[in-house]
């Protein structure tokens, strides 16, 4: 009796790694030769490959798929009274993987702060910067290579792409290089600020050389007074190392250095 294959091969579709079997049926008398081929190049059992035949069902396995696996099958049967075949398509297809179809990209500042920042004792002082790049993203800061957090000292933000570092009641004790690090899967970014904050002719003085002005015409002699005011002036000009501060001091001082000579005159 002729061999014939009596149940086909079928199609399928695969993703890669995935193994895949392949089976039909044949009929037929005496010994029957079964030989398979992929796009009509024989394959044999090793490797990637196993063949076997089993109550006349040829069996091919495919252990470990990869896209290169894809093509058409064929399984061939045949005996002294004749041959028969039947094939079957087979993809493999690719994995979805973030990783592979969605690129992730490292962060970039969009939006630099000033890479100089100046300012008085006491005031706020803001860097900000706009940062681009896939998400998830971190950022990070740092005051003279050690990480600093948010705290009393310092406000830390990060909303809608834009990094925030505020530090509050600015002190002498904070000048220094700061940095802001923004990273993510795909890599890392960094931008550097230097802080310099200087001391002023701040609130606190004015005040007790106002107070000095209104008491002393009271409490001293005219001498006593020009004197006073000058030593209280000094005083103040030597804290201060900002020179937009210094000057509106140095006019006080003229004014009691002034003062001084008139009385001395008299």
């Amino acid at each position: 009796m002729i061999s014939s294959l009596n149940v086909k091969l079928s199609p399928q579709e695969v993703t890669v790694g995935d193994s895949i079997e392949l089976e039909c049926h044949m009929t037929g008398s005496g010994p029957i030769k079964v030989t398979w081929s992929k796009d009509h190049k024989d394959i044999r059992s090793g490797g990637n490959y196993k063949i076997s035949c089993v109550e006349n069902t040829p069996h091919l396995t495919i252990l470990k798929a990869d896209k290169a696996d894809t093509g058409r099958y064929f399984c061939h049967a045949s005996n002294d009274m004749g041959k028969d075949s039947c094939s079957s398509n087979i993809t493999v297809k690719g994995i979805l993987t973030w990783g592979r179809f969605f690129r992730k990209n490292p962060p970039v500042f969009t939006k630099k702060p000033s890479e100089q920042i100046e300012d008085m004792e006491g005031k706020l002082v803001k860097i900000e910067g706009r940062v681009s790049g896939s998400q998830p993203m971190s950022v990070s800061w740092f005051k003279d290579s050690t990480e600093i957090h948010s705290s009393d000292k310092y406000d830390i933000s990060f909303k809608s792409n834009v990094a925030v570092l505020c530090i509050k009641s600015s002190q002498m004790s904070d000048s220094g290089r700061y940095s802001c690090q923004a990273s993510n899967e795909a890599g890392r970014a960094t931008c550097d600020v230097t802080v310099g904050i200087t001391g002023g002719f701040d609130s606190q003085s004015l005040r007790l050389i106002l107070a000095f002005l209104f008491s002393g015409l009271y409490k001293l002699n005219l001498f006593e007074f020009w004197t006073l005011g000058q030593l209280l002036v000094d005083t103040t000009i030597h804290q201060s190392s900002n020179i937009t501060n210094i000057l509106p001091l140095l006019s006080l001082k003229i004014l009691f250095l002034d003062g001084e000579m008139r009385q001395n005159k008299k």
